[in-house]
């Protein structure tokens, strides 16, 4: 999602530091750390390599809502063994001492509790000698930064958790902004403020940083701190050498790890279109690996910046987006599923034909022209309709297994070996065979040349076979010929739903393809047709715009559809369907999504985590915040964004805006939200009230086998239509 603006992020980094051993305390016992020659040691004699992450401010967290112990649960399952606190002078001095305080308190509290580890930073840049700072955000005094250090270290002189204090962050005289400082006088200012701590807190551990930007430590060599027990700092981004990297770093500050305990406590790139990149982070994972090899080669810990509390697609491996993408592409089941009984109730079963109709025809030669645009997919002949096939969300894959055989460009075959659409019909009507020829045939004819239509007027989409046929009867459920027929055109022509929903904001709506945050995989489906074509080989940016993609498809079918019922039934109908529609979908939806991801729990955080998943809140097409507050209390606020408002040719699914409390619920009954304001609301778990029961369609919106249905990955070898000849 498009939120709040990010702190950079470096999941390359990140990633890296979950691949990579760290040691780490058992929860709540806790050792001091000290320094044995070149090494950070335990208490127990353990040598001890910190490998962890920053977080933002504290003072900006808690006034984000994202000051909570699972935000430090979230740094521990990413493989941190220590949380570096970056406290600003201006936060310190807006948040007041005591206030303060509290913060740091609980951020040991939390620590304690998870076995990490604390670096309090004080977190400047510039020229403290002069008083020169590169941003208003990072001025102070010697006299405040000596105050800073005598509270601190006087608070946690007795407390191992805080396992050192970083004097002071980014130190520099380069340019004419920051004046001028040498070593030997900054030099005097650390040993001072060693002295100072050291009266309050007599083995303190303590952390100094070099010039340029707290890269530079080569003075070290001939003229090192006249004190005990220090270590030494670097933030050695990628810009600051050129590639390779190695040599530079040994001279420049690596050398010192020989002597004396280094610790790297800033790294990380970002890619050169990320949100927040600028010089000298510019980089790419081939910095990550450099990084975390001569480290590792030298013994030296490191922390990596930043760690983030919002989230967006773009942080999941390309596995875990295929399969998310997967998931989008089968909430058009559950649509369907969990809108048509309130037709069929209220006007007959013949009206889900007229509906059917309405709703594919409205949005898949739509969606059709989108996927074709957003993966270069070109021509007018049957490789390029059935490349669209591959990505349409009504033939989901694996639950309809669409197979393929490409004869040439204006004749090819396709089948099911299994269609989940069709086997759940035959399963809840008994097979009979009234409904499954209106699935079967009635709608899908008129469908299915209508998709075909978007590529090219003249192709038809021509049954070999297809049901109704016996329960005994084994092969393929259906099997098809596409072929060009001259004079017969796939569309229907006038369909008001095509032309309402055609004409929203959504249906032009372009998302951005971002970098790769992983190696390979295609671009773009220019190339040659593969009929066996997953998920998983696309590349991951592709991936991601694809996932974002599949949800706003599916947004567009629901818009055909809620055009459907408003203009061949009544708006009446639509008023009370429409919020049972989405609470009827949320059970399965949310139980598979968890199921995909490994998301555990019933508290708040997995509350947020599901509504940040939704797809109805369609990634960047819609804006919003979700902050925990802590484990029972949470909200969602929606900023300015295309698909609030995009309602003027047909009734939008989003116009029902706190449809997300059906997510909250299909996590946690006890769910509730309150509106406080035009587009924001308080969630409250609240075991007090009676718990909400599941809408009584969510057994059919997940029915059939669907609930369960796996949809993991799969490489199926799909044979020739020579080779079955």
């Amino acid at each position: 999602m498009k939120k709040t603006s990010l702190t950079f992020m470096l999941i390359g980094m990140m990633f890296m530091l979950i691949q990579t051993p760290v040691h780490s305390q058992n929860e709540k016992s806790m050792e001091w750390i000290r320094i044995e020659g070149n090494k950070f040691v335990s208490e127990s004699g353990k040598t001890m390599i910190f490998q962890g992450v920053n977080i933002r401010d504290p003072h900006n967290l808690e006034e984000e809502g994202h000051w909570t112990l699972s935000h430090f649960e979230e740094c521990k399952k990413w493989g941190a063994n220590i949380v570096r606190l970056p406290i600003h002078p201006w936060a310190w001095r807006e948040r007041g001492k005591k206030e303060y305080l509290q913060l740091i308190d609980q951020a040991v509290e939390w620590a304690r509790e998870l076995g990490l580890y604390l670096i309090l930073d004080w977190h400047s840049i510039g020229n403290l000698k002069e008083e020169k700072y590169q941003n208003k955000m990072y001025n102070t005094t010697l006299v405040e930064t000596h105050d800073f250090w005598l509270t601190v270290a006087k608070r946690y002189a007795n407390e191992p958790v805080v396992a050192m204090y970083e004097l002071y962050n980014e130190p520099t005289i380069s340019g004419d902004q920051f004046g001028t400082m040498t070593w030997s006088q900054w030099k005097v200012m650390n040993e001072e403020m060693i002295s100072l701590i050291r009266k309050k807190h007599a083995d303190a551990l303590v952390l100094v940083a070099g010039f340029n930007w707290a890269y530079d430590l080569t003075p070290i060599k001939e003229d090192p701190i006249n004190a005990a027990g220090i270590a030494y700092v670097s933030h050695p981004y990628p810009e600051k050498r050129k590639a390779p990297w190695e040599d530079q770093w040994e001279a420049d500050w690596g050398f010192v790890a020989d002597k004396y305990p280094v610790i790297l406590t800033e790294i990380g790139f970002a890619l050169p279109e990320e949100e927040g990149v600028h010089i000298p982070v510019h980089g790419d994972e081939t910095y990550g690996k450099a990084l975390v090899d001569y480290t590792a080669e030298k013994g030296i810990s490191w922390v990596v910046w930043c760690f983030d509390p919002d989230w967006s697609l773009e942080r999941l491996s390309r596995h875990a987006l295929a399969r998310v993408a997967r998931e989008y592409m089968i909430v058009s089941m559950y649509h369907d599923r969990a809108l048509m009984p309130h037709i069929v109730m209220a006007h007959g079963q013949p009206a889900s034909i007229t509906h059917a109709d309405t709703e594919w025809m409205g949005s898949s030669p739509i969606y059709t022209r989108r996927n074709k645009a957003n993966l270069g997919i070109v021509g007018d002949g049957v490789e390029a309709a059935f490349k669209s096939f591959q990505f349409d969300i009504g033939a989901p894959h694996h639950f309809l297994d669409f197979h393929y055989d490409l004869v040439d460009d204006v004749h090819g075959y396709f089948w099911l070996p299994f269609c989940g659409a069709h086997d759940y019909v035959r399963q809840i009507s008994h097979n009979d065979p009234g409904l499954v020829t209106n699935m079967c045939h009635h709608m899908e004819d008129r469908t299915f040349d209508a998709t075909l239509g978007e590529t090219n007027p003249l192709l038809r989409a021509i049954p070999i076979h297809r049901p109704p046929k016996p329960d005994e009867l084994t092969g393929d459920h259906c099997r098809w010929e596409v072929r060009l027929a001259e004079g017969e055109a796939g569309a229907r022509e006038g369909e008001p739903s095509l032309e309402a929903v055609g004409a929203s904001a959504a249906a032009a709506f372009a998302f951005e393809l971002g970098e790769s945050l992983e190696p390979g995989g295609l671009e773009d489906y220019a190339g040659e047709f593969l009929p066996d074509l997953r998920l998983e080989d696309l590349s991951h940016a592709v991936l991601v715009r694809q996932a974002k993609e599949f949800a706003l498809d599916v947004h567009l079918l629901m818009r055909a559809a809620y055009f459907s019922v408003d203009e061949n039934f009544s708006p009446e109908l639509l008023d009370e369907a429409a919020p049972q529609h989405r609470a009827a979908i949320a059970p399965p939806l949310v139980a598979r999504l968890r199921d995909a991801l490994h998301i555990e729990g019933d508290g708040m955080s997995t509350i947020g985590k599901m509504i940040q998943l939704d797809p109805f809140l369609v990634d960047d097409y819609v804006r919003y915040s979700v902050v925990v507050h802590d484990d029972s209390r949470g909200s969602i606020e929606f900023h300015d964004s295309v698909g609030l408002d995009d309602n003027a040719t047909c009734r939008s699914p989003l116009d029902w805006l706190d449809g997300f409390e059906s997510i909250a619920q299909a996590v946690n009954p006890w769910s509730f939200v309150s509106q406080t304001g035009e587009r924001s609301w308080d969630i409250v778990i609240d075991p007090n009230r009676d718990p909400v029961k599941p809408h009584w369609a969510a057994d059919m919106a997940g029915g059939g086998g669907l609930l369960e249905f796996d949809l993991t990955e799969r490489a199926v070898a799909i044979p020739t239509r020579r080779e079955r000849l």
